[in-house]
């Protein structure tokens, strides 16, 4: 229908032009708006591609009881199978945030598990903080088996907390390595180890305990669908965190 076509564009642009307002206002920075109709996912991707964009900055819809575990189709979709890093807006209660005035980070928590490939959101997200001059927390989390340990089998109980202190102890040295990397480079950052039956649920209770303001981590898709899925972990995190998450597809997947 050609008139309900031309009322849908007419609030678009209505509905932009707010939102550039906004952004103008409190941010004095230079903005453009580009309206198109096709698949909002793919279309999403197309225009950032046409444009060169380094970045794209997009809410997620979760709503009601299970809004902390759920995302927003587009959200998923594009998350999923964006070469452009995506950073990933939780909305606060039923109120959309306002993407001109909400996002502030003086703290990003940066999870690594010692690849080269997790250290390819390091860039990233190095140069989308520094707009605040923010500090940086690198996190390795070390997990620990769940299966229960038999008091029968103390040998294996004492093999299971062995192998933890010799992996906390590695992830210990890796992450100096990093620190010591960055802090040559001016970078205000510490380094972090954390035991967690879970890691995707390790890095989300550390974001929660040191109320870090953004989430910043490489997805690992692997296989024949690589370019359809997170990793396992981004996935939890991107899923659960109340935090903004930053995903960068990581160098090499």
């Amino acid at each position: 229908d050609v008139l309900l076509e031309e009322a849908a564009r007419r609030w678009a642009d209505e509905y932009a032009r707010d939102v550039v307002d906004r952004i103008r206002q409190h941010a004095g920075l230079e903005v453009e708006t580009t309206i198109r109709g096709g698949p909002i996912g793919e279309t999403i991707q197309a225009v950032a591609a046409e444009q060169g964009a380094d970045l794209l900055v997009m809410s997620t819809h979760g709503r009601g009881p299970f809004s902390r575990t759920w995302l927003g189709s587009v959200a998923d979709a594009v998350t999923r199978t964006s070469e452009v890093p995506v950073l990933l807006i939780r909305p606060d209660g039923e109120e959309a945030p306002d993407l001109a005035t909400d996002i502030e980070l003086r703290h990003v928590l940066i999870p690594l598990d010692g690849s080269t490939l997790a250290e390819s959101v390091l860039e990233t997200a190095l140069s989308l903080g520094g707009g605040w001059d923010a500090r940086y927390t690198l996190l390795r989390v070390v997990r620990y088996p769940t299966q229960t340990v038999s008091a029968y089998l103390p040998d294996t109980a004492r093999m299971i907390e062995e192998k933890v202190r010799e992996e906390t102890a590695a992830a210990d040295e890796y992450l100096s390595g990093q620190v010591t990397r960055l802090r040559e480079l001016g970078v205000t950052v510490e380094g972090r180890v954390s035991v967690a039956n879970s890691v995707g649920r390790g890095i989300i209770r550390h974001a929660d305990e040191v109320a870090a303001d953004m989430i910043a981590l490489a997805s690992h898709g692997r296989g024949g669908v690589r370019r359809a899925v997170l990793g396992s972990v981004a996935d939890k995190v991107v899923r659960g965190a109340a935090q903004p998450v930053l995903v960068v597809r990581a160098t090499g997947d």
